[in-house]
């Protein structure tokens, strides 16, 4: 009989196999438990309020220009003032928030032939835009208006003149003459 010899030394490892098919996919496992909660966080901040500027002002008596210099219209009725940037003893709007606003204004003529106005929206001393009316040879009374929208930086202010020349304006308690503006927004356009 023969005898079986010692085993030999193990030989290098093969290079690997093709990969086989995937298998089927296993059942869903259960849901863990739900950990701790975490830490209150800082509390946030209120968003801010939206800004609100806004006025609306008359005028119940009449007004006459000078011969040689223009005049600011003042108005004596604050019919609304929010955010306080209209003065009434000056006249003038000074804006408290940097922003675009719409403003309007306007001119009724006295019931006289050949009466006029000339008013003008002014920013800082400068025309903005005009408003001009003449009866012409009739006794009657003309009305306009205008308006713009101006970008107004915080203390920049604008107000109503009534021209230089002579030119007047007619109201009484009806509160003919008017003087509006307020904010638009403050984004940056």
């Amino acid at each position: 009989m023969s005898h079986q010899g010692k085993p030999g030394e193990r030989g290098a490892a093969g290079a690997p196999g093709v990969q086989g098919p995937a298998g089927p996919t296993g059942e869903k496992g259960d849901t863990g438990e739900r950990g701790p909660a975490g830490e209150t966080g800082t509390p946030g901040e209120d968003a801010p309020a939206p800004t609100v500027v806004a006025f609306s002002v008359a005028r119940t008596d009449d007004m006459v220009s000078s011969p040689s210099s223009n005049k600011v219209v003042t108005y004596n009725v604050i019919i609304t003032n929010l955010g306080d940037g209209y003065d009434r003893s000056t006249g003038k709007f000074t804006a408290t928030v940097a922003g675009t606003y719409f403003f309007t204004f306007n001119g009724i003529t006295f019931f006289l032939d050949d009466a006029s106005y000339y008013l003008r929206l002014v920013k800082d001393g400068e025309f903005v835009v005009g408003l001009y009316e003449k009866n012409g040879p009739f006794e009657e009374h003309q009305a306009s208006s205008n308006n713009a929208i101006v970008r107004l930086e915080a203390g920049e202010q604008v107000w109503v003149e009534l021209g230089k020349g002579g030119h007047g304006l007619h109201s009484a308690y009806h509160r003919y003459l008017t003087f509006n503006g307020f904010l638009i927004g403050t984004g940056q356009e």
